[in-house]
């Protein structure tokens, strides 16, 4: 029904955000497809890679012991696990890492559109406290443009904009943590002017789907 909220996530919004017109109508089926089953792989999927991680730097661990994360995975999860480890390791390898936390969920909004912001983690990284997302699709290496977007959205609600710690968006098979290139403030403007277009194909396809 048109004028209902729509909630979503950072991850599903900025899909969304980086594709060419048609590939977001296609990316809008997809989450209206996900959110009406309530079912999120990729939140499920890699939710034991996330505590297996944490675990190990809660308790003051090394990189040589991500091995028990993957070796102990199950089902489909072992081969996806161990190049995600390969990759933390490397950054972690770099750095000096602390767990300092778990940030509370924030949102963004534009009229109806509610998007989640759920970084994983506040990690100390080399001293300095730093707000984390994780990028965990294998097959997606990020760039500094599908960065963007996320960087803003979470500086805007976690970071110093709003008097908090740095942001950066951790790739962590390739094991690059990407952090804000510049202020951008046209940033604001495309992200709502997406948010608006997000509304229209999502009203569009509900309004086919109840006439079927």
């Amino acid at each position: 029904m048109a004028g209902k909220k729509i909630q979503i996530s950072m991850t599903s919004f900025a899909d969304f955000v980086v594709c060419d017109s048609l590939g977001q109508l296609a990316k809008v089926r997809q989450i209206r497809r996900q959110y009406e089953s309530e079912y999120f792989p990729s939140k499920h999927f890699w939710s034991r890679f996330i505590e297996g991680v944490e675990s190990i730097l809660n308790q003051g661990g090394s990189p040589r012991d991500l091995v028990e994360v993957y070796e102990k995975a199950k089902d489909n999860r072992p081969k996806p696990y161990a190049s995600a480890c390969e990759g933390f390791k490397k950054f972690w390898g770099r750095h000096e890492l602390e767990l300092a936390g778990t940030p509370k969920q924030a949102t963004w909004d534009h009229e109806r559109l509610r998007v989640r912001l759920n970084p994983e983690w506040l990690l100390t990284i080399d001293g300095k406290p730093m707000v984390i997302k994780l990028h965990v699709k294998e097959k997606l290496p990020f760039n500094q443009r599908l960065a963007n977007p996320l960087l803003y959205m979470l500086d805007q609600r976690f970071g110093p904009s709003v008097g908090g710690p740095a942001v950066g968006i951790l790739d962590v098979h390739r094991g690059k943590l990407w952090t804000p290139s510049r202020s951008n403030q046209d940033l604001d403007l495309v992200l709502h002017m997406q948010a608006a277009a997000f509304i229209i194909g999502w009203d569009v396809l509900e309004q086919g789907q109840a006439a079927a």
